[in-house]
């Protein structure tokens, strides 16, 4: 990859080229800061409206971090480092809902948004236009075609024509984001990824006796934040289209009024037996999920052996090579789990043509999401138990809203895995297959207090 670009959102901006570091861009930031800075939270005037078949909560936008992603740099990354712009996505798709006509009028001049046909645009259309002019610069005044953008964790049957077109036609294996060759626009990316599936490649990289499940489209891969809220205020589920960079857990914490929880971890825990579970002592990136199942009666332990020494891991190792500025001391271990009956994610394992996974008595999940949200899409299911139960190990804490209910349940039923330490690794163990879980850290040694960084 050319040094003169940087890897952001899972393609290759040029610098010169980046909304990012232009006087717009701080324009719009500054906007949303001067006009929401007081919103009180609980003000009735500013709840957010519920679009289609999407839950929106109330949010006050000034608990973002603007500078996540606009010009500061923490300590130990490269200066070269493009930060993603999701928060300020996120809140030009607010605004669409909750702003006043003149502040909307601005946004959109600003963003090079055609007049005539904002206003006619849905919501979800809107902010993959938003996204499309942070991260695709110059854009054309015409609006960019909706079908050509990759879209997860929004429900179908809530999408037009088009945008249910785009999902069935675009679902496909997005992990080829984080690998050789990069480009500069979604449009390009989406054409590599489309003649890579149809190339058969990614399917060389799975261990002798293993294939991806094809009624998952080959895999899913999603991003998280820390608690699946934060995708009810996605109407596409951004998270999928933006690699996030996490730099203020603080912040989101604090928006979500998430305490901050010690507790113990059962002994056989290993090394650390102690465990600080709270949202403004960690930092995020992005989880990858993988779906398999094994074929020619190949038992799961020997799918886990397999696994470790295959292809695939090897293939990962060398993405997280590109895809990191800085090599970490840390040790990465991950213990697997066996995961416990929950009914609620049966409709969205129906939805995503996984019936057969639901008929199985011991492959549903713990205590994924509140009852309201039974049509999550499932990749937005499995995001929740990344954070609720998986993602726990060493050095990396997580911010778990009901820990009392998911501690005494939290067995390891394998041997720990190891992987490169700027990654995590876990696999779930279901009677008729396994997912593999990759969670990519930012800084596991970061510290965060009241919303400042210990550096």
């Amino acid at each position: 990859m050319p040094s003169n670009f940087q890897s952001t959102c899972g393609l290759a901006v040029s610098p010169k080229m980046s909304f990012y570091n232009t006087k717009a861009c701080k324009e719009a930031v500054e906007l949303v800061e001067k006009k929401w800075k007081n919103v009180d939270l609980n003000d009735q005037q500013f709840e957010l409206a519920q679009p289609q078949s999407i839950e929106f909560q109330s949010f006050k936008l000034a608990d973002f971090s603007y500078d996540l992603w606009l010009n500061t740099e923490p300590e130990g990354f490269s200066t070269s480092r493009i930060i993603s712009p999701a928060p300020l996505i996120l809140c030009l798709s607010n605004l669409h809902f909750i702003a006043d006509g003149d502040t909307r009028q601005h946004l959109t001049k600003i963003l090079g948004f055609p007049g005539d046909e904002r206003e006619q645009l849905k919501s979800h259309q809107w902010l993959v236009y938003a996204y499309s002019r942070l991260c695709d610069q110059p854009r054309p005044s015409k609006v960019r075609p909706v079908q050509k953008v990759i879209i997860r964790g929004y429900e179908p049957s809530a999408m037009d024509q088009n945008l249910q077109n785009a999902y069935d036609r675009y679902a496909v294996d997005l992990k080829c984001l984080h690998s050789e060759p990069y480009f500069d626009t979604i449009d390009q990316t989406i054409d590599h990824l489309v003649s890579k599936q149809s190339s058969g490649k990614m399917k060389s990289l799975l261990p002798s006796g293993c294939t991806f499940d094809k009624t998952v489209d080959l895999a899913i891969m999603t991003s998280i934040y820390f608690e699946p809220e934060w995708m009810n205020l996605c109407p596409l589920g951004l998270a999928t289209l933006c690699d996030f960079d996490v730099q203020n857990a603080a912040g989101l914490a604090k928006v979500f009024k998430l305490p901050s929880i010690k507790s113990t971890v059962r002994a056989d825990y290993g090394e650390f037996s102690e465990c600080i579970i709270s949202g403004y002592e960690f930092k995020w990136s992005s989880l990858t999920i993988y779906f398999f199942k094994p074929n020619n009666n190949l038992t799961l332990p020997e799918m886990e052996k397999a696994l470790t020494g295959s292809k695939l891991i090897s293939y990962i190792r060398e993405v997280a090579k590109r895809r990191f500025f800085k090599k970490y001391d840390v040790d990465t271990q991950i213990p697997l789990f066996t995961l416990e009956n929950h009914v609620e994610l049966k409709p969205a394992l129906e939805k995503m043509g996984l019936k057969n996974l639901c008929d199985q008595e011991e492959c549903n999940l713990y205590r994924l999401c509140p009852k309201r949200n039974k049509n999550y899409a499932l990749s937005m299911a499995f995001q929740h138990v990344a954070i609720k139960i998986g993602l726990r190990s060493g050095n990396f804490r997580h911010l778990i809203k009901e820990p009392k209910k998911i501690i005494p349940d939290y067995v390891p039923t394998r041997k720990q895995f190891h992987l490169d330490s700027a990654f995590l690794f876990v696999v779930y163990e279901f009677n008729t297959g396994l997912i593999l879980f990759i969670g990519r850290v930012i800084d596991p040694t970061a510290s965060y207090v009241g919303g400042e960084q210990l550096l």
